[in-house]
């Protein structure tokens, strides 16, 4: 019984060399070289989220608007939830900018309010305490607050 234990055992440990049943080798990682962000220097007031005052939107929601360096925006509208937040519509879009006017391109929107904005046009004051007045394709006016980059 022992001699079939043994021989059993080496039969087992030769057979854990095999080269078919070692893992195979991992593949080396290629390198992929970083995207640039886009920047436009006319963006560097206007980056960063804008958000209206609660209640600014029907059901005790609010609108944030975050823009990019290169232009381009994300919106949403949002409403707080205990310690969370819910995003209930969101859309996104590029903007342009002629004098101190800015007119939205939007793109792919989900949502009744933001779909009825639809191509906003707004203007934004610099300096400390930079507000954002939002008109809407519809004619609903929000005004927003910068918030942060």
């Amino acid at each position: 019984m022992k001699k079939i234990a043994i021989i059993s055992s080496l039969v087992m440990l030769a057979a854990c060399g095999r080269s078919e049943d070692q893992a195979p080798k991992p593949k080396p990682v290629e390198k992929v070289a970083p995207r640039p962000v886009a920047f436009d220097p006319a963006f560097v007031d206007l980056a960063g989220s804008w958000r209206s005052k609660p209640d600014s939107v029907e059901g005790g929601r609010y609108l944030q608007i975050d823009v990019a360096s290169g232009g381009g925006y994300t919106i949403d509208v949002r409403k707080p939830s205990g310690t969370s937040v819910e995003v209930s519509e969101t859309g996104r879009g590029k903007l342009e900018l002629s004098g101190g006017s800015m007119k939205a391109t939007p793109g792919e929107t989900q949502g009744a309010f933001i779909k009825k904005l639809g191509a906003w046009s707004g203007q934004a004051s610099k300096g400390e305490g930079r507000t954002m007045s939002l008109k809407g394709a519809d004619g609903t006016a929000v005004t927003l607050a910068w918030q942060k980059l």
